[in-house]
């Protein structure tokens, strides 16, 4: 436990080390939380112009031509975040105590792009098979028994794996920061590498993460709940937008936070073996 505790605050002192390296960073999810926000907020719209048969075609395409570049920006900024925290995990491993740098923007980008791609292949590695379960008790609902059977076998399968996800890509993803792209699929290495320390690490590290987020966003929730009646009008959607903007400021540390603790695990129990 001390350990935890040492890779706990180790994670939160590098996450502020370097206030202007960590508001670059901060800025940059805003913006890529904002633009997420305003995709949505006019996904939303473009549902309620679609449903409303008096709308102008045009007013349609333009709010989903809006929120198409909304979107692509938002994604583009994302996968540089990505790349970053990627440079995070594997200059923690490397020993560095600071921020590392922004630049090289391509590397973050491509790097980001990978990280992307990767995490969405273990995914589907880890929950196809629950995935299939389930759709196929689905179709076999008209043999109750049968169906209820394989649907139910598919729903524990898919918490035991998500379970099993949730600790494997913390790893995988330090894995990849460090020897590349197939770093993310040396799944006996990396299980290897669990232990008790290790999982109660990472509780720590979601519980923290979780109770920040609710301390960001329980004041908009409060104030929505007792000030705003109705979940279309502008305030509504302006503090969604403000919350979003907020949360993705402060989420960007606490992702510092968490790669480099995991990261620094990784680093010591590739000493010990």
């Amino acid at each position: 436990m001390v350990e935890i505790g040492k890779y706990i605050s180790d994670a939160y002192h590098y996450a502020i080390s370097d206030i202007k390296k960590g508001l670059v960073g901060a800025l940059l999810s805003s913006i890529a939380g904002a633009f997420g926000a305003i995709f949505g907020t006019l996904l939303s719209l473009y549902i309620i112009s679609y449903l409303n048969p008096e709308a102008s075609p045009m007013s349609l395409i333009s709010i989903v031509l809006i929120a198409c570049v909304g979107f692509l920006i938002a994604l583009i900024i994302g996968f540089i975040l990505d790349g970053y925290y990627v440079r995070v995990m594997k200059t923690s491993v490397e020993n560095s105590n600071t921020l590392p740098d922004w630049n090289n923007v391509k590397d973050l980008l491509v790097k980001g792009f990978l990280y992307w791609v990767g995490g969405l292949i273990v995914g589907i590695i880890f929950l196809i098979i629950p995935f299939l379960l389930i759709v196929s008790g689905m179709f076999l609902m008209f043999i109750p028994p049968l169906g209820l059977l394989v649907a139910g076998i598919g729903f524990i399968c898919l918490i035991i794996s998500m379970i099993a996800y949730i600790f494997y890509s913390g790893l995988a993803e330090v894995n990849y920061s460090v020897i590349g792209f197939s770093g993310f699929f040396e799944f006996k290495k990396i299980f290897k590498m669990m232990n008790i320390d290790y999982i109660l690490l990472v509780i720590v590290v979601i519980i923290l993460t979780i109770l920040v987020i609710l301390i960001v966003n329980v004041p908009f929730m409060i104030f929505k709940l007792i000030f705003v009646a109705s979940s279309m009008s502008k305030l509504t959607i302006l503090l969604d937008i403000i919350s979003t903007v907020v949360s993705s400021f402060v989420g960007f540390f606490t992702a510092v936070f968490c790669k480099r603790a995991i990261a620094l695990f990784y680093r010591d129990r590739v000493r010990m073996d």
